[in-house]
């Protein structure tokens, strides 16, 4: 879920940040030289971004952390989380002193803020001259990326929800969705926000893209800050546009979750429309796409006989597909195709031949499963008619 903004257009945070506007031009003291040291930040920043070295952009971090505007700050972590991102492998370690200082310095900095009086709805020019909206946004998202272990997060989230509360219509749709789902991510609920949220998005549904539909439904749901008719709107909206925009696996996959885990069922076409495009692009879902859609449907005992013979099929035909299994991707599809069958789907044969290929996976996966995976496993593999002797890896 979230696809992170960028830090802004490097412009100087001086009265956001308590710095004294001289009036002058020259050296530091001036506004016109704060920002130009801003940007002469930011552009060093990005240049080390650019070349994938992550030790230089920490170097950087240490060297310039006490003269970063908020930009600066909110790119340097962007930039950060983006390596994690892309990387898979690599992790920002909590005791790197580099990174330390700068989460220091994104506390003073928010700090300062709420000080200044940035939270107040009255200051929304300066708050928006200085693109701080972007940057609330981009540190929540980039927080929420870097999931960085055993770091306390309580204090920068209270203090980001204090500031956007009060400016909620600078919000672009993207840096709205990335806010919500950064606070969803470090599991730092805002109650107040996440519901002044819901009043902004339900006034104005279409600038919000269908990826900022979907993760908004993901945030709101793994929150547990939701009004149901809010989640019945934007996954109607999303719906509609089907058949005429783009879509991605994950989307739907995050649509499907969130409908699931709340226990809302749609109206019926909605569920057609997001099956049917479901169908068409199941070449392109990873495991874990296919798995959690699969459960989601048969969660909401919603029977879709086309998309569950299509994902049967695929499994068998996908050897590369069936090594990327992991338990939890077992049990949500072997408990899925349970609960089709038991709905009497016409899918039944497919589902079927899925198991013989689905069975020596999970024999491979069985001492990797955990008591609940294992029961979900056994209960499937019952149910749906697997007998003794009839499967050497079912008897194991």
């Amino acid at each position: 879920g979230g696809g992170g903004g960028g830090g802004g257009k490097g412009r100087g945070a001086a009265k956001a940040r308590g710095r004294k506007d001289d009036g002058g031009g020259g050296g530091r003291g001036g506004k016109s030289g704060v920002i130009a040291q801003a940007k002469y930040i930011n552009m060093v920043i990005c240049k080390a971004a650019d070349r994938g070295d992550v030790q230089s952009l920490l170097n950087i971090v240490a060297t310039q952390v006490g003269d970063m505007s908020c930009v600066n700050l909110s790119t340097a972590i962007h930039k950060l989380a983006r390596f994690a991102k892309m990387d898979g492998k690599w992790s920002i370690s909590p005791g790197d002193a580099r990174f330390v200082a700068l989460h220091s310095q994104i506390q003073v900095e928010l700090r300062r803020q709420v000080q200044n009086g940035c939270a107040m709805a009255s200051n929304n020019a300066l708050v928006c001259e200085e693109s701080l909206p972007r940057c609330w946004s981009t540190l929540a998202w980039a927080y929420g990326t870097l999931q960085v272990k055993g770091l306390d997060l309580a204090g920068v989230f209270r203090m980001i929800g204090q500031l956007s509360l009060a400016h909620m219509p600078s919000f672009k749709p993207l840096e709205l969705t990335n806010l919500l789902w950064g606070f969803a991510k470090v599991k730092v609920t805002d109650h107040q926000l996440f519901q002044a949220s819901t009043q902004h998005i339900l006034s104005d549904l279409t600038p919000f893209s269908s990826s900022n539909l979907s993760t908004l439904i993901w945030a709101v749901v793994t929150a547990q800050v939701y009004d149901p008719e809010m989640v019945q709107r934007v996954v109607e909206e999303f719906a509609s546009r089907l058949r005429t925009s783009e879509v991605k696996p994950v989307e739907l996959t995050n649509l499907m979750w969130g409908l699931a885990t709340a226990k809302l069922h749609p109206k019926a076409h909605v569920l057609f429309e997001v099956g049917g495009r479901a169908l068409q692009l199941l070449p392109e879902f990873k495991l874990q796409e296919l798995s959690i859609t699969c459960w989601s449907f048969s969660r909401l005992r919603a029977r879709y006989d086309r998309l569950f013979v299509g994902a049967a099929l695929h499994l068998c035909s996908s050897p590369a597909l069936l090594q990327q299994i992991h338990p939890q991707g077992m049990a949500n599809l072997l408990w899925a195709f349970e609960k089709q069958t038991a709905m009497g789907s016409a899918a039944a044969e497919q589902i079927v031949a899925a198991l013989s290929a689905l069975i020596p996976r999970c024999l491979a996966l069985l001492k990797q499963l955990k008591p609940q995976e294992f029961a979900c496993v056994f209960r499937a593999l019952a149910r749906m008619g697997v007998q003794w002797g009839g499967s050497p890896e079912a008897d194991v």
